[in-house]
């Protein structure tokens, strides 16, 4: 099997060889930096206020990520309208079956199962 190049734009890599000689690769993993927008909106100005205050925030943030060389911008979003405004008037992509995992590193480890994917 053909893996992507885990050594480059990663904070850190693993993988889990084989022990005899072929070195096979069973997995590779590691930690790559992400963009994440974090945008938060004052609801008690107008949609039409907001979403121009939106525009220009992304016009910013998507500025900096290309100067930090991000490739991409993830948000995470609960509203609807919202979910539509950054898709219509900014540009992001919704893609449904993805699925977003959070792992929690300060709470949460004590209800971990004891089997492993």
């Amino acid at each position: 099997m053909e893996f992507p190049d885990f050594y480059r734009r990663f904070h850190c890599s693993f993988k889990v060889i084989t022990n005899d000689l072929d070195n096979r690769i069973i997995a590779v993993g590691g930690i790559r930096p992400l963009a994440e927008a974090v945008v938060l909106t004052n609801k008690d100005f107008s949609v039409r206020d907001r979403m121009q205050a939106l525009l220009q925030i992304f016009n910013g943030v998507k500025y900096a990520a290309e100067k930090l060389d991000y490739e991409q911008i993830h948000a995470f979003a609960y509203d609807e309208e919202y979910i539509k405004h950054l898709i219509n008037r900014i540009g992001f992509k919704y893609i449904p079956e993805n699925k977003v995992l959070s792992l929690d590193l300060k709470h949460g480890q004590e209800k971990r199962s004891s089997s492993a994917t």
